[in-house]
């Protein structure tokens, strides 16, 4: 097997297979200067594999400090790039400081900051990587104006390394935006205990429109390829089981691309994080109402969380990749919180179980989480 093999193996993100099979590369080992030496690093490979493997088993604690020990060794918190490590303190803009080589070791970086913002979302923390600096992210392939929106497709600063495909700019510019959505949800002690850093509401409320409006923006710009290639009803003999016919797990969405089909399941869990934390400023009256109407806004929010949570039912209900199923694990979270039917939770519980025996993906943390918040014991 060679290294194209491994890259196009099915899986979502840069794996740690596929990045050992770039280290390994010639393009890599004929190169001279920094950017040759940090691409063939073998810590760099092994942080991949530790992380996968604390992610794989839920270990949060390991997963966190493997996490922590990533970001050393991607220089993200090198004296060069200091403004990007405090991001993480004080939530604030940084300068556009990129570390040396970063577009050499892509997939290392691309895989550092899916684990950084599933990682920083479970640990409701801020992401370690500092969404506003723009030189890193265009440095890693992301096509970007001054002002931090997308400029087009397969933008590459360095003419030595190949640009990033339609469908790996709209996936991985996504992943930019969840973690400005992570950031958002974010429970940070640190900022908690400063009174100087605590947001004022017309500020929040800002940056919640903000956010989402790049998210509809991301969505308004996908490729056909991020539509599923099929959406069929629940096999024959699934539907004798009541539970699996109810409507949010009625159907199955096929794709042939497995990035695309993680990006849609994320696309949607980050539009229900920003329903769940929308500011009570950015609810519209209805027509010819002077008075916010409590009742009609709570069932408006509950149709469209549903929605969306039956985009990410369908979506794990048809793939078996195991890359996709790591992947996931977080929105099938969130769609879960949503839910109040007694069978639907059943059959996300049920269904979270059999990812776990059939891909070796830890979910239990997770399953308990909802229990608790479903007052299930």
């Amino acid at each position: 097997m060679d290294g194209d093999d491994v890259q196009d193996e099915g899986s979502s993100f840069p794996s740690p297979s596929q990045i050992y099979w770039a280290a390994a590369s010639p393009q890599f080992s004929t190169g001279s200067g920094a950017g040759s030496e940090r691409a063939s690093d073998p810590r760099l490979v092994a942080a991949c594999i530790l992380t996968q493997y604390e992610h794989l088993s839920a270990t949060l604690s390991a997963w966190a400090g493997h996490m922590n020990g990533f970001v050393k060794l991607l220089r993200l918190n090198h004296p060069e790039a200091a403004s990007v490590s405090s991001h993480r303190r004080s939530g604030s803009a940084a300068s556009h400081v990129v570390p040396q080589g970063i577009e050499t070791i892509r997939p290392c970086f691309w895989y550092f900051v899916a684990n950084d913002m599933e990682e920083s979302f479970v640990s409701r923390r801020r992401t370690r990587v500092n969404t506003e600096n723009l030189a890193l992210w265009r440095a890693a392939g992301l096509p970007l104006d001054e002002g931090g929106r997308p400029t087009g497709h397969g933008l590459t600063p360095d003419p030595s390394t190949d640009p990033l495909r339609t469908e790996e700019v709209m996936a991985y510019g996504l992943l930019r935006l969840l973690c400005k959505v992570v950031n958002l949800y974010a429970i940070d002690s640190d900022a908690i205990a400063a009174v100087s850093l605590v947001r004022p509401a017309e500020e929040q409320s800002t940056q919640w429109r903000d956010v989402s409006s790049e998210l509809d923006a991301w969505y308004n710009a996908l490729p056909p390829t991020f539509q599923p290639d099929c959406i069929l009803p629940l096999a024959a003999e699934d539907t004798s089981n009541p539970s699996r016919t109810h409507d949010l797990f009625s159907t199955e969405a096929w794709f042939s691309d497995h990035l695309c089909a993680v990006g849609i399941a994320y696309y949607h869990m980050a539009r229900m994080l920003l329903l769940i934390q929308r500011p009570s400023s950015s609810l519209a009256l209805g027509q010819g109402q002077e008075h916010l109407d409590l009742l009609r806004a709570y069932r408006e929010l509950q149709d469209e969380l549903r929605g969306s949570a039956k985009q990410i039912f369908a979506i794990a209900l048809g793939t078996s990749d195991g890359g996709v199923r790591l992947r996931l694990l977080q929105p099938l979270y969130v769609a879960g919180r949503c839910l109040v039917d007694r069978q639907e939770r059943k059959t996300l519980v049920e269904l979270l179980n059999a990812i776990e025996t059939e891909s070796g993906v830890a979910t239990g943390y997770r399953v308990r989480q909802l229990l608790d918040e479903w007052g299930v014991h």
